[in-house]
């Protein structure tokens, strides 16, 4: 007689996967759900988590009223970020002008550097599009750092332009020679920032997928930003120039030069006072 039996002669085998723990949250259980994006590049966090919630309280709700859910992951810390940057955003730009303004002693000026700002985001988007990348948080992350580099580059511009004037420059050879000296510095640095963020850019790793937007705000905003400063500036400059022509002939009836109306040689005979 043959003894030897099988499991499966004897029982009938079921394979299932069962509860490994039963979670609670606020003394209520709960289930978690995570997933990962396929393809950073292309899935939008928002409109995924926006049909989700489309499909939970038309579907699932419908049916079970009583659940309650809640959107976690990067969703919330893109709004907690977004929160935050509602509140201190402005009153880091205040302190910003502040500081200008009382740098230049120009409401011109300083309108000059803060002005060159939009600008600058067309070459975010510009860049996001040409990777074919969906704007996240990390690209905002990467807005706030490209204002302050376009804000320092324009400040290096300005201050020399106001010290060729002090110097005894016409303004126009003061405004041309600002921007000989200036162009190969801010070219310079625009160049290497660029060339050290291009590896990032390219990079096909997963875990990398995340910082590129960051990357793609700094460097296609910095192209752009680079231009502006060289060529939209000194016109901007020139431009200003004129409205202060035009303010002192309507309210004093004086015709100044284009030196006598800088802010910079108004400092100078206020010194000397």
């Amino acid at each position: 007689m043959d003894n030897n039996y099988l499991v499966s002669d004897l029982v009938d085998i079921k394979i299932e996967r069962d509860l490994l723990s039963i979670d609670h949250l606020n003394g209520k259980r709960s289930v978690q759900i995570d997933a990962d994006l396929l393809n950073p590049k292309l899935d939008n966090p928002i409109t995924i988590t926006a049909n989700i919630e489309e499909y939970i309280n038309s579907n699932i709700k419908s049916i079970y009223p009583s659940i309650k859910h809640s959107v976690e992951g990067q969703i919330r810390s893109q709004a907690e970020t977004g929160k935050s940057l509602g509140f201190s955003g402005p009153i880091v730009l205040i302190l910003m002008l502040t500081i200008i303004l009382f740098t230049f002693r120009s409401l011109l000026q300083t309108f000059a550097v803060f002005i060159l700002i939009p600008f600058g985001f067309i070459g975010v988007g510009w860049g996001h599009f040409i990777h074919d990348f969906q704007l996240s948080m990390f690209s905002y992350f990467g807005m706030i750092a490209l204002i302050g580099i376009l804000v320092n580059d324009s400040l290096v511009f300005i201050s020399k332009f106001n010290k060729n004037l002090k110097e005894g420059l016409k303004f126009e050879e003061a405004l041309t020679q600002t921007g000989l000296s200036r162009f190969r510095p801010i070219i310079l640095t625009s160049i290497t920032t660029v060339a050290g963020l291009a590896p990032l850019i390219f990079e096909k790793e997963l875990q990398a997928q995340f910082l590129i937007p960051m990357a793609i705000a700094i460097a296609y905003g910095l192209i752009l930003a680079t231009l502006l400063t060289l060529l939209f500036l000194p016109a901007f400059l020139k431009i200003t120039n004129r409205i202060r022509f035009t303010k002192e002939w309507i309210f004093s009836g004086k015709e100044l030069s284009e030196e006598e109306r800088e802010p910079a040689i108004k400092e100078m005979e206020y010194e000397k006072i």
